[in-house]
């Protein structure tokens, strides 16, 4: 783990129940993970067998320890990691690798509500697939608001203070 502000691991129960809900969308799919911290979930949609993942944070000793796990567990040839503010990284990541999304991992800091900006800042910069998955996790009290038209929730899941919601990419 990154000792950075604000890092909070995805809880074990949590990342086991996110992946068995995926179940085989992960083989040979593009992942995205934002707010990436230690980059457990994209490592984790790697092990599974996703062809390859991008993982963005803003802090530096995040990307440093995300790097040093890809490493790790010998993931560098399948993996992008870049620095920098979710916003501003999206549009860089399509210009210069030009991935569209299949599945995206949102763990962004709790707030009183989701930013909707990021699902928006996704779909602006041409990133997701239709159909791509995105699963925000964020405090159970917290909720997404009101979504744009392009995504719909496929499901929901509480686990303790956690809450997991699954949205489908309809653009």
């Amino acid at each position: 783990m990154p000792r950075a502000p604000g890092v909070r691991p995805t809880l074990d129960r949590v990342r086991e129940a996110l992946f068995s809900i995926l179940g085989d969308r992960i083989a040979d799919s593009v992942v995205l993970d934002l707010f990436a911290g230690s980059g457990a979930l994209g490592i984790e949609a790697l092990s599974r067998g996703a062809r390859h993942a991008a993982f963005v944070d803003s802090r530096r000793a995040c990307v440093r320890t995300v790097q040093e796990n890809l490493k790790a567990c010998g993931f560098e040839g399948r993996s992008t990691v870049l620095l920098g503010t979710v916003p501003a990284c999206l549009p860089a990541l399509k210009r210069r690798y030009g991935e569209s999304y299949e599945v995206v991992f949102l763990d962004p800091p709790y707030r009183d509500t989701f930013d909707l900006r990021i699902l928006e800042a996704l779909e602006a910069a041409s990133l997701l697939k239709r159909d791509a998955m995105i699963i925000i996790e964020h405090g159970r009290r917290q909720g997404v608001g009101d979504l744009p038209a392009s995504f719909v929730v496929a499901t929901e899941r509480a686990y303790g203070d956690v809450a997991v919601t699954f949205l489908l990419h309809r653009g």
